[in-house]
């Protein structure tokens, strides 16, 4: 059964499905820069629907997602535990029409639909044949995690209710934005598990945990030794820190995209080597926003080992005044 007892989980599978129907509504209505990531966690499947620039680029069918990104309004969540009531809607949906649907998903969803309005005609085709893959008890399968392991489908795989993954597979969707760095994709793609792990073990009173074979859990496991440090340096210099929230404030770095606080680059554990305490130029380090407040909420932010190192004590306007003069004095010189 589902979350709500009136529904089978038959027919919540069927209700996803007529989401995955709507968007491809939505495609036809112009609305082509909607994509949707699949997964399944746990019991359930779920569906994450966000615009096309949040999709990674190496792995085209998942997503990169800040929790900014849904607190603006950029993210839709439905699934199977949601029953027939996608969206946190009171509509069911199991008696609306995908055209009905589709307008309320506009309406409700105004940011999201504005970001997505727009040409992706490669995208929209290859929605379509994925579509002729489901039905109401067929559903795709991107990725899939639970406590503690996580996997990447690529081809994509379909999960039949109530049997299993069937034989069937499908490329993942073509990528119509700019090639980033892949580091940023794999790291985003393989933390997540990782991420639920430790706070798992933060709940049970235990050490984290992260999976050291994705660049994401290395740079998660990096930032909570850093943060230990960090709490052994307050305590030497008599400075203020809130210690519990210390060890889990290498929360931030997702919630930074796994992007430096201060230069918007990406954290990397594994290049960039220096021999000085950060190991890499890229490592996250804890930084106190107000040198001197402490290592508190509110005056924590990560940024790069480099970056630390060079401002120091220094107030963040002194820092960034010396950083635009070497600049410009580098633009001169070239």
């Amino acid at each position: 059964m589902s979350d709500d007892e009136n529904f089978t989980e038959a027919e919540a599978f069927a209700c996803c499905h007529k989401v995955l129907q709507m968007i491809g509504c939505l495609h036809q209505r112009g609305y082509q820069k909607l994509r949707v990531f699949c997964y399944g966690r746990m019991m359930w499947w779920r569906g994450e629907i966000a615009p096309a620039r949040l999709f990674c680029t190496t792995h085209t069918a998942c997503y990169s997602l800040a929790k900014s990104d849904m607190e603006e309004g950029l993210v839709a969540l439905f699934g199977t535990g949601s029953a027939c009531k996608p969206f946190g809607w009171d509509e069911n949906c199991a008696s609306m029409s995908v055209e009905q649907m589709a307008d309320l998903f506009v309406d409700r969803f105004p940011v999201l639909a504005n970001e997505s309005r727009g040409s992706d005609r490669e995208y929209a085709r290859w929605f379509q044949e994925m579509l002729s893959h489901t039905s109401a008890e067929k559903l795709p399968v991107a990725y899939a995690v639970d406590e503690y392991e996580s996997t990447v489908f690529d081809p994509i795989r379909f999960y039949v209710y109530p049997t299993g993954y069937s034989e069937d597979t499908m490329p993942v969707p073509p990528s119509s934005l700019p090639v980033a760095e892949p580091i940023m994709s794999e790291r985003k793609i393989g933390n997540e598990a990782a991420i639920k792990a430790w706070e798992t073990m933060r709940r049970r009173g235990k050490p984290p945990q992260f999976d050291t074979n994705t660049p994401g859990g290395r740079v998660l496991k990096h930032a909570y030794k850093a943060a230990s440090a960090a709490i052994g340096r307050a305590k030497k210099n008599g400075l203020v820190c809130d210690e519990e929230w210390m060890l889990d404030s290498p929360q931030l770095i997702i919630e930074q995209n796994f992007r430096c606080k201060a230069t918007g680059l990406e954290f990397d554990v594994d290049n960039f080597k220096t021999k000085g305490a950060g190991g890499t130029h890229r490592a996250p380090s804890p930084d106190q926003i107000e040198a001197g407040v402490g290592y508190v909420r509110g005056n924590v932010q990560w940024v790069l080992w480099a970056v630390n190192r060079g401002k120091g004590e220094m107030p963040k306007d002194h820092f960034v005044e010396i950083c635009r003069a070497v600049m410009e004095r580098t633009d001169t010189q070239d």
